[in-house]
């Protein structure tokens, strides 16, 4: 896999030198796709942190409070989201290097999910922490701050990225097995559309100017 997750970011020991291409869209392409593992990485280290920490903490009780159901299912639940989010990112990576950057609605996809989990997930972890969590003596604060940077950054989920997948969808010739398959998805002036209103005499008058 040559891109792993694109721009640098380091996903199993192999910096990557990110996309070399004079189209702009491409290279938002794989700023997305690396946006996706940099939000696994800080929820990794929020899980890994408080679970150091949730096997010492007693909380004035007997013992680690890591022995208490509710916090070893709320641990658990983050991991699993980890896990998802990691295989996703690989999916999206290994797409983005089987279609040479081409992967307008996977890294749309990958972008999105990632980003909302992981945040939901870091948030989770300051729950088992509580009120310590506030405490700047512990990184879970400083995690979940950078933690709501992906779902904004980048193109916002909400306004950008969704539209992106939605417009693939409503293509016609749109394969929903194509993510499943890696089969390649070409990404039309049409697709970029969606959702601006505007009907199909103005909308095409205006792909036709650019």
């Amino acid at each position: 896999m040559q891109l792993r997750s694109v721009i640098g970011i380091d996903i199993g020991g192999s910096k990557t030198h990110g996309v070399r291409s004079a189209d702009g869209v491409r290279v938002a392409e794989a700023v997305a796709g690396s946006a996706n593992i940099a939000a696994v990485g800080v929820a990794r280290s929020a899980y890994e942190y408080v679970l150091k920490w949730s096997k010492t903490y007693t909380a004035g009780g007997g013992k680690p409070i890591l022995n208490h159901q509710a916090v070893g299912y709320a641990m658990a639940d983050v991991a699993m989201k980890i896990e998802a989010c990691r295989a996703f990112s690989w999916k999206a990576a290994h797409y983005l290097d089987l279609h040479d950057s081409e992967g307008h609605a996977i890294g749309a996809m990958s972008k999105v999910l990632c980003g909302e989990l992981m945040t939901s997930s870091v948030f989770k972890a300051m729950q088992v922490m509580g009120v310590n969590s506030l405490d700047r003596k512990h990184p879970i604060e400083r995690y979940m701050r950078e933690s709501m940077v992906f779902p904004l950054y980048d193109a916002g989920n909400l306004g950008m990225q969704m539209r992106k997948i939605w417009g693939v969808m409503l293509d016609d010739s749109f394969d929903p097995r194509a993510f499943a398959q890696s089969d390649p998805i070409i990404f039309t002036k049409d697709m970029e559309g969606a959702g601006l209103g505007m009907d199909e005499p103005i909308r095409a008058g205006l792909m036709a100017a650019e």
